[in-house]
């Protein structure tokens, strides 16, 4: 673990920052048993970076709920909660990753761990676009 100059995060990472971008090289460990982020400007711009795709999804299914909001069907609750799951994915990233490390190789388990926010994404987009095409059709 290594503590970030710029940015006060404490991240496992051992050159370079994930928050801010910042060189870790020279910096000096840290004797933390985990992961500590700081609420700045560095953090929320990567955290809007990592959660659009996610953010984008809800708003395609708000915008759906408001456009067929009398033909809601039985597809709303499993679109929703794929929306909320990648959303969860989106912000929990490197907990969740860190947490299947168990498993997995410390590159493998990121990966795998964006692949999954993505595709739960995509299913939540072809929910609501079948609620929007069924509205349509009635």
């Amino acid at each position: 673990m290594k503590k970030c100059n710029v940015c006060q995060c404490i991240v496992e990472e051992k050159s370079e920052c994930p928050i801010c971008g910042n060189t870790l090289t020279y910096e000096p460990p840290c004797m933390e048993d985990k992961e500590k982020f700081v609420f700045n400007k560095y953090y929320w711009v990567y955290l809007l970076k990592n959660t659009w795709f996610s953010i984008a999804c809800l708003i395609y299914g708000i915008v759906t709920a408001i456009i067929c909001r009398n033909n809601l069907n039985i597809l709303m609750a499993p679109a929703a909660l794929c929306t909320v799951l990648s959303l969860i994915l989106s912000v929990f990233e490197r907990q969740y990753a860190s947490k299947i490390r168990w498993r997995f190789t410390k590159e493998y388990s990121f990966t795998y761990t964006k692949l999954y926010k993505y595709i739960i994404g995509i299913v939540a987009i072809i929910f609501y676009t079948a609620i929007h095409m069924m509205a349509a059709n009635l």
